[in-house]
C-alpha cells in the first residue's frame, strides 16, 4: 500500500515512472520498502545494504513477500573504491540509518559510533562488471553522507545511455547537495 511510503512520496513517485520491467538499484535499501514495492510492480531490483542488522530484515522481507525472484540482496556497501572497509554504526536497531563507511563522520562532523563492522566496499563499475549484473534503469541513492563517493565509483555507469534516471535522497542543511546536484 502506498500509505507506507507516506514520508517519501518523491521516491514512490519515482518508482511509479519507471518503464516496464525495468532494472532498479536500491542503493542504501535499509529494511527493503522499496525495494519491494518496485519488485512487486514488475522491476527486477538489487538491493544493497552494508547494516548487518538491516541486511537481516531486509532478507526476512524479501521471504515473508516471496519476492526472492524480484530482489536480490547484497551485504555490500557501494563508494568510491573496492576494498575492505568499516561500516561505523551509531544505530544498532534493524532499520538504523545515519551510519557512515571510511570514517566516523556524518556530513562534515564526526560522530561517536556503538559499533565498527567490518563490510565489503565495491564501486558501483566494479560489481556491476565482476558479477556481471544486468545493467540498471533506475539507482536510488539513500546513503547518509556517502553520495558523492557512490557517484565517483559509477561514473562508466552514470554516462550509459541505459541509465534512465538517478534518485539521490541529500538532507536540506548540506553543503553535499551543492556539489552532487
Amino acid at each position: 500500500s502506498k500509505n507506507y511510503f507516506v514520508w517519501e512520496p518523491d521516491t514512490v513517485e519515482f518508482i511509479d515512472n519507471f518503464k516496464p520491467a525495468s532494472i532498479f538499484y536500491d542503493i542504501g535499501a535499509n529494511l527493503g520498502g522499496f525495494s519491494l514495492y518496485a519488485g512487486k510492480a514488475g522491476h527486477k531490483v538489487y538491493s544493497f545494504e552494508p547494516s548487518s542488522f538491516n541486511f537481516c530484515v531486509l532478507t526476512h522481507n524479501v521471504y515473508l513477500n516471496g519476492a526472492d525472484d524480484e530482489v536480490y540482496v547484497s551485504p555490500v556497501a557501494l563508494s568510491n573504491k573496492t576494498n575492505a572497509n568499516h561500516f561505523y554504526m551509531q544505530h544498532l536497531q534493524a532499520g538504523g540509518a545515519e551510519n557512515m563507511i571510511n570514517e566516523p563522520q556524518w556530513w562534515g562532523g564526526s560522530f561517536s559510533y556503538k559499533f565498527k563492522q567490518a563490510i565489503l566496499c565495491f564501486s558501483l563499475d566494479d560489481f556491476i562488471d565482476l558479477f556481471q549484473l544486468p545493467f540498471p534503469n533506475y539507482l536510488k541513492i539513500d546513503v547518509d553522507g556517502v553520495e558523492e563517493q557512490v557517484l565517483a565509483g559509477a561514473s562508466r555507469t552514470l554516462e550509459d545511455k541505459r541509465l534512465c534516471s538517478v534518485l539521490i535522497e541529500l538532507p536540506a542543511q548540506s553543503d553535499t547537495t551543492d556539489r552532487v546536484v
